[in-house]
């Protein structure tokens, strides 16, 4: 795949540049998404899960948007309120009886609904994300994540990924009370940690999260998984990386050049 964002470095692909002391990572550029959960297939479903899965994706990103551009409109509700109200959408658009009993070996007698919301706070880590944090740390940068997700879901997550002693900071956007791609959201990094824009890598599986971060003054990386097309909304990130194996491989070699 071309990547025609990366950054131009004699040394090779490199989105790391020394004066970037801090890696700020996007929760869900970490986790597999939820349409590839076996467990979520299994919970009832079956050939249904697919749609389930989009719609829910759609309604949770189109919530957050609408909330947080409507004048007048709902008020901010921590992002696991949004996560619910989609699933119900989803479940009713597929013809879905959430209440059901769910299927699978470790159902454990609840409700399809439920099923799904447990899932949902377990999803699975890529292979590279504990590495790449590992390697940023050990190139002296401090590690953080950026989400809409609410406290709550952010900590089953790491816990459930075993990552908790990657991570210098976890920042939610509970705590500005608005939805990225607010400046808000991203001014949280800054307030949080006490650095300036210039000073943090961003990097996220989301273009649009990206183009917020890019707006308000963070270097970016899209972490383009799937090899998804880019969209005409102008700008670019600063690199375009197929997985966060290329990000471990620059702060590697950050770490092994001489002071």
């Amino acid at each position: 795949m071309a990547l025609p964002a990366r950054a131009a470095a004699e040394d090779g692909v490199s989105p790391v540049r020394q004066k970037q002391s801090h890696t700020c990572i996007d929760a869900y550029a970490k986790y597999k998404p939820f349409e590839t959960c076996s467990g979520c297939a299994g919970a009832g479903l079956g050939p249904l899960w697919p749609k389930v899965a989009e719609v829910w994706r759609t309604q949770q990103l189109q919530a957050t948007w609408l909330r947080n551009c409507l004048p007048g409109g709902p008020a901010f509700v921590p992002f696991w309120t949004v996560t619910q109200e989609a699933l119900e959408v989803a479940l009713a658009a597929a013809g879905v009886d959430g209440s059901a009993p769910a299927t699978g070996g470790e159902a454990g007698g609840v409700t399809i609904r439920e099923r799904l919301l447990q899932l949902y706070k377990e999803l699975e880590a890529y292979d590279d994300v504990a590495d790449v944090l590992s390697k940023a740390q050990a190139a002296g940068r401090r590690t953080a994540i950026l989400s809409n997700g609410s406290k709550d879901m952010l900590g089953d997550a790491i816990r459930a990924a075993s990552l908790e002693d990657k991570l210098d900071a976890v920042i939610s956007a509970d705590d500005a009370a608005v939805f990225k791609p607010d400046s808000r959201v991203y001014d949280l990094v800054c307030s949080s940690l006490g650095v300036r824009p210039e000073e943090v890598l961003f990097v996220s599986s989301n273009n649009w999260d990206v183009k917020g971060a890019a707006a308000y003054g963070f270097a970016t990386a899209w972490c383009n998984r799937k090899g998804s097309a880019g969209d005409a909304i102008p700008g670019s990130p600063d690199v375009v990386i197929e997985s966060l194996v290329e990000l471990a491989e620059a702060c590697a070699a950050q770490a092994a050049k001489p002071e």
